[in-house]
Protein backbone atom coordinates (compact mmCIF):
# COMPACT_ATOMS: atom_id res chain seq x y z
CA UNK A 1 0.00 0.00 0.00
CA UNK A 2 1.55 3.48 -0.99
CA UNK A 3 -1.18 6.06 0.58
CA UNK A 4 -1.30 8.52 3.06
CA UNK A 5 -4.11 8.45 5.56
CA UNK A 6 -5.43 11.47 7.75
CA UNK A 7 -7.67 11.06 10.45
CA UNK A 8 -10.85 13.56 10.83
CA UNK A 9 -11.00 15.74 13.93
CA UNK A 10 -14.49 13.84 13.94
CA UNK A 11 -16.26 11.18 12.16
CA UNK A 12 -19.51 11.23 10.29
CA UNK A 13 -20.61 15.09 10.11
CA UNK A 14 -19.11 18.46 10.56
CA UNK A 15 -20.67 19.11 13.87
CA UNK A 16 -19.40 15.27 15.15
CA UNK A 17 -22.78 14.57 16.55
CA UNK A 18 -22.84 11.21 14.30
CA UNK A 19 -19.73 8.98 14.30
CA UNK A 20 -19.66 6.27 11.76
CA UNK A 21 -20.72 2.68 12.87
CA UNK A 22 -17.89 -0.21 12.32
CA UNK A 23 -19.66 -2.71 10.29
CA UNK A 24 -19.23 -5.40 7.64
CA UNK A 25 -18.02 -3.77 4.37
CA UNK A 26 -16.29 -4.80 1.01
CA UNK A 27 -14.49 -2.20 -0.19
CA UNK A 28 -11.64 -2.33 -2.88
CA UNK A 29 -9.49 0.86 -2.71
CA UNK A 30 -7.45 1.27 -5.63
CA UNK A 31 -4.97 4.08 -6.05
CA UNK A 32 -4.72 4.02 -9.88
CA UNK A 33 -6.46 2.00 -12.43
CA UNK A 34 -3.79 1.84 -14.87
CA UNK A 35 -0.07 1.32 -14.19
CA UNK A 36 2.42 2.95 -16.40
CA UNK A 37 2.60 0.86 -19.55
CA UNK A 38 0.13 -1.60 -18.81
CA UNK A 39 -3.45 -1.81 -19.71
CA UNK A 40 -7.14 -0.96 -17.84
CA UNK A 41 -7.18 -2.33 -14.34
CA UNK A 42 -4.09 -5.29 -15.83
CA UNK A 43 -2.32 -4.98 -12.39
CA UNK A 44 -5.54 -6.19 -10.51
CA UNK A 45 -7.50 -8.28 -12.55
CA UNK A 46 -7.15 -11.08 -10.03
CA UNK A 47 -7.87 -8.88 -7.39
CA UNK A 48 -10.95 -7.49 -9.21
CA UNK A 49 -12.07 -11.28 -9.84
CA UNK A 50 -11.64 -12.29 -6.39
CA UNK A 51 -13.49 -8.73 -4.55
CA UNK A 52 -16.59 -9.06 -7.24
CA UNK A 53 -16.99 -12.90 -6.90
CA UNK A 54 -20.42 -14.36 -8.31
CA UNK A 55 -21.73 -10.46 -9.19
CA UNK A 56 -22.71 -10.68 -12.61
CA UNK A 57 -23.35 -6.64 -13.45
CA UNK A 58 -21.91 -3.86 -12.03
CA UNK A 59 -22.86 -0.34 -12.33
CA UNK A 60 -20.15 1.87 -12.69
CA UNK A 61 -20.05 5.71 -12.10
CA UNK A 62 -17.85 8.05 -14.86
CA UNK A 63 -18.85 11.35 -13.33
CA UNK A 64 -15.03 12.30 -12.74
CA UNK A 65 -14.57 12.62 -16.78
CA UNK A 66 -16.36 14.73 -18.67
CA UNK A 67 -16.92 12.05 -21.43
CA UNK A 68 -19.30 9.56 -19.58
CA UNK A 69 -20.40 7.43 -23.15
CA UNK A 70 -16.68 6.83 -23.55
CA UNK A 71 -15.66 6.21 -20.21
CA UNK A 72 -18.24 3.59 -19.81
CA UNK A 73 -17.35 1.83 -22.76
CA UNK A 74 -13.77 1.94 -22.26
CA UNK A 75 -14.93 0.31 -18.50
CA UNK A 76 -17.49 -2.24 -20.11
CA UNK A 77 -15.02 -3.34 -22.39
CA UNK A 78 -12.41 -4.64 -19.56
CA UNK A 79 -14.94 -5.97 -17.24
CA UNK A 80 -16.47 -8.20 -20.10
CA UNK A 81 -13.17 -9.70 -20.31
CA UNK A 82 -13.42 -10.42 -16.87
CA UNK A 83 -16.65 -11.66 -16.99
CA UNK A 84 -18.82 -8.81 -16.06
CA UNK A 85 -21.59 -6.51 -17.31
CA UNK A 86 -21.56 -2.84 -16.70
CA UNK A 87 -24.11 -0.56 -16.59
CA UNK A 88 -23.39 3.67 -16.40
CA UNK A 89 -25.05 4.68 -13.58
CA UNK A 90 -26.12 7.87 -15.64
CA UNK A 91 -27.85 4.73 -18.31
CA UNK A 92 -31.83 5.49 -16.90
CA UNK A 93 -32.53 6.74 -13.71
CA UNK A 94 -29.29 7.12 -11.34
CA UNK A 95 -30.76 6.49 -7.90
CA UNK A 96 -32.82 3.92 -9.40
CA UNK A 97 -29.88 2.35 -10.94
CA UNK A 98 -27.70 2.59 -7.28
CA UNK A 99 -30.83 0.92 -5.72
CA UNK A 100 -30.60 -2.51 -7.78
CA UNK A 101 -26.75 -2.58 -8.10
CA UNK A 102 -24.87 -5.97 -7.73
CA UNK A 103 -21.62 -4.10 -7.43
CA UNK A 104 -20.44 -0.08 -7.49
CA UNK A 105 -17.55 1.42 -9.32
CA UNK A 106 -16.36 4.69 -9.25
CA UNK A 107 -13.45 5.69 -11.31
CA UNK A 108 -10.71 8.20 -11.20
CA UNK A 109 -10.36 11.32 -13.08
CA UNK A 110 -10.91 14.70 -11.37
CA UNK A 111 -12.15 14.29 -7.96
CA UNK A 112 -14.22 17.78 -7.75
CA UNK A 113 -15.91 17.01 -10.82
CA UNK A 114 -16.68 13.49 -9.50
CA UNK A 115 -18.27 14.98 -5.99
CA UNK A 116 -19.98 17.76 -7.90
CA UNK A 117 -22.02 15.28 -9.96
CA UNK A 118 -23.04 12.56 -6.77
CA UNK A 119 -24.29 15.41 -5.13
CA UNK A 120 -25.92 16.78 -7.83
CA UNK A 121 -27.90 13.76 -8.43
CA UNK A 122 -28.26 12.98 -4.92
CA UNK A 123 -26.48 9.68 -4.99
CA UNK A 124 -24.28 10.29 -1.60
CA UNK A 125 -26.68 8.96 0.61
CA UNK A 126 -27.82 6.06 -1.63
CA UNK A 127 -24.70 4.42 -2.60
CA UNK A 128 -23.86 4.91 1.71
CA UNK A 129 -26.87 2.83 2.02
CA UNK A 130 -26.13 0.44 -0.36
CA UNK A 131 -22.49 -0.29 0.97
CA UNK A 132 -22.63 0.12 4.81
CA UNK A 133 -26.26 -1.10 4.92
CA UNK A 134 -26.70 -3.53 1.96
CA UNK A 135 -23.34 -4.96 1.80
CA UNK A 136 -22.74 -4.45 -1.39
CA UNK A 137 -19.22 -3.99 -3.06
CA UNK A 138 -17.94 -1.25 -3.58
CA UNK A 139 -14.81 -0.75 -5.84
CA UNK A 140 -13.10 2.69 -6.34
CA UNK A 141 -9.72 3.62 -8.30
CA UNK A 142 -8.17 7.01 -7.76
CA UNK A 143 -10.84 9.86 -7.41
CA UNK A 144 -13.14 7.16 -6.48
CA UNK A 145 -11.05 6.17 -3.52
CA UNK A 146 -10.79 9.47 -2.60
CA UNK A 147 -14.97 10.02 -2.13
CA UNK A 148 -15.54 6.34 -0.30
CA UNK A 149 -13.50 8.77 2.57
CA UNK A 150 -14.31 10.99 4.80
CA UNK A 151 -13.79 14.04 2.54
CA UNK A 152 -11.78 15.10 -0.76
CA UNK A 153 -9.50 16.91 0.94
CA UNK A 154 -6.55 15.03 0.44
CA UNK A 155 -7.12 14.83 -3.51
CA UNK A 156 -3.82 16.25 -5.49
CA UNK A 157 -6.70 17.30 -8.26
CA UNK A 158 -7.54 21.03 -9.40
CA UNK A 159 -10.21 22.17 -8.54
CA UNK A 160 -12.09 22.84 -11.60
CA UNK A 161 -15.85 23.25 -10.13
CA UNK A 162 -16.98 23.82 -7.02
CA UNK A 163 -18.79 21.27 -4.90
CA UNK A 164 -21.26 22.30 -2.40
CA UNK A 165 -19.01 20.81 0.71
CA UNK A 166 -15.92 18.70 0.32
CA UNK A 167 -17.39 15.96 2.36
CA UNK A 168 -17.55 12.39 0.80
CA UNK A 169 -19.17 8.96 1.43
CA UNK A 170 -17.66 7.91 4.39
CA UNK A 171 -16.97 4.17 4.02
CA UNK A 172 -13.88 4.54 5.81
CA UNK A 173 -13.34 6.48 9.02
CA UNK A 174 -10.35 8.34 7.40
CA UNK A 175 -8.44 10.06 4.68
CA UNK A 176 -6.87 8.76 1.91
CA UNK A 177 -4.55 10.69 -0.77
CA UNK A 178 -3.79 7.50 -3.20
CA UNK A 179 -1.37 9.19 -5.06
CA UNK A 180 1.29 9.85 -2.34
CA UNK A 181 4.94 9.17 -2.18
CA UNK A 182 7.78 9.80 0.30
CA UNK A 183 10.09 11.86 -0.60
CA UNK A 184 13.52 10.54 -1.60
CA UNK A 185 16.33 12.70 0.64
CA UNK A 186 18.63 12.24 -2.63
CA UNK A 187 16.39 13.95 -5.17
CA UNK A 188 16.44 17.27 -6.92
CA UNK A 189 13.15 17.58 -8.06
CA UNK A 190 11.04 20.58 -6.44
CA UNK A 191 7.58 19.32 -7.38
CA UNK A 192 5.24 16.48 -6.02
CA UNK A 193 5.70 13.15 -6.63
CA UNK A 194 2.23 11.63 -7.29
CA UNK A 195 2.84 8.69 -9.29
CA UNK A 196 2.27 5.21 -7.67
CA UNK A 197 0.41 2.13 -7.10
CA UNK A 198 -1.57 0.19 -4.20
CA UNK A 199 -4.29 -1.75 -3.62
CA UNK A 200 -6.43 -0.98 -0.33
CA UNK A 201 -9.40 -3.98 0.43
CA UNK A 202 -11.36 -3.95 3.26
CA UNK A 203 -13.94 -7.17 3.66
CA UNK A 204 -13.86 -6.12 7.29
CA UNK A 205 -12.82 -3.05 9.26
CA UNK A 206 -11.96 -4.87 13.08
CA UNK A 207 -10.87 -2.19 14.66
CA UNK A 208 -8.44 1.30 14.88
CA UNK A 209 -6.62 2.97 16.92
CA UNK A 210 -4.14 5.73 16.70
CA UNK A 211 -0.39 6.23 18.30
CA UNK A 212 0.24 9.26 19.66
CA UNK A 213 3.84 10.74 19.59
CA UNK A 214 6.34 10.14 22.30
CA UNK A 215 7.52 13.21 24.47
CA UNK A 216 11.19 11.63 23.27
CA UNK A 217 10.56 12.60 19.60
CA UNK A 218 11.57 15.46 18.25
CA UNK A 219 8.28 18.32 17.14
CA UNK A 220 9.56 18.15 13.50
CA UNK A 221 9.70 14.31 13.39
CA UNK A 222 6.60 13.28 15.36
CA UNK A 223 4.23 11.22 13.32
CA UNK A 224 0.80 9.77 14.42
CA UNK A 225 0.42 5.92 13.10
CA UNK A 226 -2.92 4.73 12.29
CA UNK A 227 -2.91 1.22 13.35
CA UNK A 228 -5.82 -0.60 10.66
CA UNK A 229 -6.85 -4.58 11.60
CA UNK A 230 -8.18 -5.89 8.82
CA UNK A 231 -9.45 -9.02 7.71
CA UNK A 232 -9.54 -10.36 4.58
CA UNK A 233 -9.24 -14.38 4.18
CA UNK A 234 -6.93 -14.03 6.88
CA UNK A 235 -5.69 -11.82 9.37
CA UNK A 236 -3.13 -8.74 8.52
CA UNK A 237 -2.55 -5.39 9.36
CA UNK A 238 -2.22 -1.96 7.80
CA UNK A 239 0.12 0.58 9.08
CA UNK A 240 -0.39 4.45 7.69
CA UNK A 241 1.73 7.00 8.87
CA UNK A 242 -0.31 10.20 10.10
CA UNK A 243 1.58 13.48 10.11
CA UNK A 244 0.52 15.26 12.91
Amino acid sequence: LRARATLPPALGTKSGKTRLRMCDRKLLLLSNSTNHGGTFLGHVSDAVKDFLGCVKTVVFIPYALKDREKYTEHVRKTLKELGYMVKGVHEGNPIENIGTAEAIFIGGGNTFRLLKCLQEEELLPEIKKRVLKDGIPYMGSSAGTNVATVSIHTTNDMPIVHPQSLEALCLVPFNINPHYLDSSPDSTHMGVCVTTSGILVFTRLVSWYCRRPEKTESRNSMKRTLHLFLESGRDHMCLLTVAR
